[in-house]
């Protein structure tokens, strides 16, 4: 099964490897201003996973908010960063370990995300030139 398909579903925050001080040092290397970091780093989100065919749905849901990521695998899509509606060109693909790795296309933007289900705990491994923090999720 890919990771994609094990991706699928709600899934909802646990804890995080690291102090929510690099969380939002992390958030903010995405683009979210600072106080939105803030919120985001202390936040309990729960993302929702789809797919229709090829094309694949991440919803966000952080406090009153929702982030949406809808793409295909190998193609450049827009993904919204923050909630003033910044968007930056991104692109995703399965790396030789089997895990969905997200990332910007331009690359003076160093910001990856990546993501691995190990049964049922998802997490993101925020990266951003050397800082990196991992995030843990549990399905619902």
């Amino acid at each position: 099964m890919s990771i994609l398909q094990l991706m699928i579903g709600k899934w909802k925050h646990d804890r995080d490897s690291d102090d929510d001080d690099l969380i939002e040092v992390l958030m903010q290397g995405m683009g979210l201003p600072l106080a939105v970091a803030r919120i985001t780093a202390c936040s309990s989100p729960v993302i929702n996973i789809s797919q229709n065919g090829d094309v694949y749905c991440i919803q966000f849901d952080i406090e009153k908010q929702s982030f949406v990521a809808t793409f295909k695998i190998g193609q450049p899509f827009d993904e919204m960063t923050n909630p003033m509606g910044k968007k930056r060109k991104s692109l995703t693909y399965i790396d030789d370990e089997g895990r969905l790795v997200m990332k910007a296309v331009d690359p003076k933007d160093t910001f990856i995300s990546i993501w691995n289900v190990q049964g049922d705990e998802l997490t993101t491994t925020l990266v951003d030139d050397d800082e990196k923090a991992v995030r843990y999720y549990h399905r619902v």
